[in-house]
């Protein structure tokens, strides 16, 4: 397994740990991704979570411009202000992460908001998210109206989404599904799996079984 892969069982579950060789061990200790605790048992540090955090944000990826360029479509046919297109791709890379909404749904949204609101149109980049003031900087699902009316439209639950702790479970199956596949040709030290095809097949399953959690076949 690669050394992503181990941290992140560790991250997911302390006690995984255990069965990680002890020269990774103590090559994550002297890096300061891991530290003890009193309990015995080893957590992630902030410098390790920061790295995993580095590794699991998603760029602007062909499906995140995919979907930026058609509400942006939206947007400029209904002549509606977009806000600075950068802020959306940032505003959006952020959503589709947290969310896991595919085009379809969110394309549907926006013209929904638009056909309903018609003058009282949100700007593209505040629909996605509107800080609460010019101090915000988190971004939060409960300050989107996008958000909002997906769930409304679907006739979804928010629990699970809003929910400031999410359990361990859901934070892990968010985290891998965000993983875009390997290439191919990846040197195999680098693989979760041990194999690229079989991380592939792997994490497609696991986006799977997020969408349905989510009851998101739409």
């Amino acid at each position: 397994m690669s050394d992503v892969g181990y941290l992140l069982m560790i991250r997911q579950k302390e006690e995984m740990a255990n069965i990680i060789p002890k020269e990774k061990i103590d090559s994550y200790k002297a890096s300061g991704y891991i530290e003890l605790q009193k309990n015995g048992k080893w957590k992630i540090t902030p410098r390790g979570g920061s790295l995993l955090m580095l590794i699991e944000t998603p760029g602007l990826t062909p499906e995140v411009e995919g979907i930026r360029d058609r509400i942006v479509g939206v947007y400029n046919d209904m002549g509606k202000d977009t806000g600075a297109i950068k802020e959306v791709e940032k505003r959006l890379i952020w959503f589709v992460a947290n969310t896991n909404f595919k085009e379809e749904p969110i394309v549907r949204a926006v013209i929904s908001h638009i056909d309903l609101k018609r003058e009282y149109t949100m700007r593209l980049d505040n629909l996605i998210w509107k800080p609460s003031n010019v101090y915000s900087v988190h971004m939060s699902l409960s300050e989107s109206t996008l958000f909002d009316t997906i769930i409304k439209m679907y006739g979804m639950t928010s629990d699970l989404y809003l929910r400031e702790n999410k359990n361990k479970e859901l934070a892990w199956l968010f985290a891998v599904s965000r993983l875009p596949d390997p290439p191919r040709k990846m040197d195999k030290e680098y693989t979760i799996t041990g194999d690229v095809k079989m991380d592939i097949e792997r994490i497609s399953d696991i986006k799977k079984k997020l969408g349905r959690r989510l009851k998101m076949s739409i």
